[in-house]
């Protein structure tokens, strides 16, 4: 059933992207893909992802990398949530950029920068399975943590800032996952709903800029996975603008616990303990 997700993947090594066959490649690509079961769970969980996303403001890595991880491998899935999240999120960005508590997002987005490096080598040269167990262990803590209600009641200095953004630059680069860190810090805090959802939204966006040009770097994206990544494009741009329409239709308490519900759900059924229902 693998094979399906991988059959073509020869012919991206040997034409030139601007030779005709090249696009025919690609569609054949696809088509396998859309094929095979494993990533037809994907894109089932893309539209979810979308759906919470553009509802809460965040989710998309906390429901689609244990996923992917569990259907091809966590370096994939650190590629494809880039690719969907960094493209498909835009309209729905934008016009959170006036709702943003600058003064805590700049300092956590540098100290993400600065420890991003570390993250994506232990990604790089981790082993998959124990990369995918720390990934849903993580979920599940960050779910447990923010679902208790806890409430950070500790100083909020640019430097705790920034040391909250070096976390979630470890995460990120590790597990595709630097939204937990900062989403604990935002939502314990006493903010408003829609500063929280602006100030994750806005911060997770910059952290997948700043992940791509870490995984380019780092030589972990592949045009196999930038095909993939298209192919789940619009399932998860659909959830995210009818996700986007639903915010304000329910209760803050009400939105996030059915984030966390969609999130826990996926960690544990994304485990390796399942592997023989995924892949």
């Amino acid at each position: 059933m693998a094979a399906s997700g991988h059959s073509n993947t020869a012919c991206l090594g040997i034409l030139h992207p601007l030779e005709p066959a090249y696009s025919c490649c690609v569609i054949t690509q696809l088509a396998d893909l859309y094929a095979f079961s494993g990533y037809q769970i994907i894109l089932v969980a893309c539209l979810i992802a979308g759906l919470v996303r553009g509802f809460a403001g965040f989710g998309t890595s906390m429901i689609l990398m244990p996923v992917i991880a569990a259907v091809y491998s966590p370096q994939t899935a650190v590629v494809l949530v880039f690719l969907i999240d960094a493209t498909a999120a835009i309209p729905v960005v934008i016009p959170e950029l006036r709702r943003v508590e600058w003064k805590s997002l700049l300092p956590g987005f540098v100290g993400f920068l600065a420890v991003l490096p570390l993250g994506l080598a232990v990604l790089k040269f981790g082993d998959p399975v124990a990369l995918r167990w720390a990934l849903a262990a993580l979920i599940i803590l960050s779910v447990a943590v923010l679902w208790s209600g806890w409430r950070y009641h500790g100083p909020r200095s640019r430097a705790v800032d920034a040391a909250v953004g070096g976390v979630a630059g470890f995460t990120g680069g590790a597990c595709g996952l630097p939204g937990p860190p900062a989403i604990v810090y935002w939502m314990a805090a006493q903010l408003k709903a829609a500063t929280v959802r602006a100030n994750t939204m806005v911060f997770l966006y910059l952290t997948d800029c700043a992940l791509g040009a870490g995984l380019i770097l780092a030589g972990i994206l592949t045009m196999d996975g930038v095909i993939k990544g298209i192919g789940a494009m619009p399932f998860y741009l659909a959830g995210l603008l009818i996700g986007a329409r639903g915010f304000g239709l329910a209760s803050e308490t009400g939105y996030r616990r059915i984030a966390f519900l969609i999130i826990l759900v996926a960690a544990v059924t994304s485990l390796p303990l399942f592997d023989a229902v995924l892949r």
